[in-house]
């Protein structure tokens, strides 16, 4: 357990440099940020 990272708004060429750094972390990537605020700041 830790903390959890989400990134947003990440390009074919972010996610290329990644993988090259081997960056092996528990990320969850949301697509935009307009999706991660829906996720974590409205209430249902």
């Amino acid at each position: 357990m830790g903390t959890k990272i989400y990134m947003t708004g990440l390009t074919p060429e972010h996610s290329r440099k990644l993988h090259i750094y081997n960056f092996n972390v528990d990320v969850e990537y949301i697509s935009n940020l307009t999706g991660a605020i829906q996720q974590f700041f409205t209430t249902a």
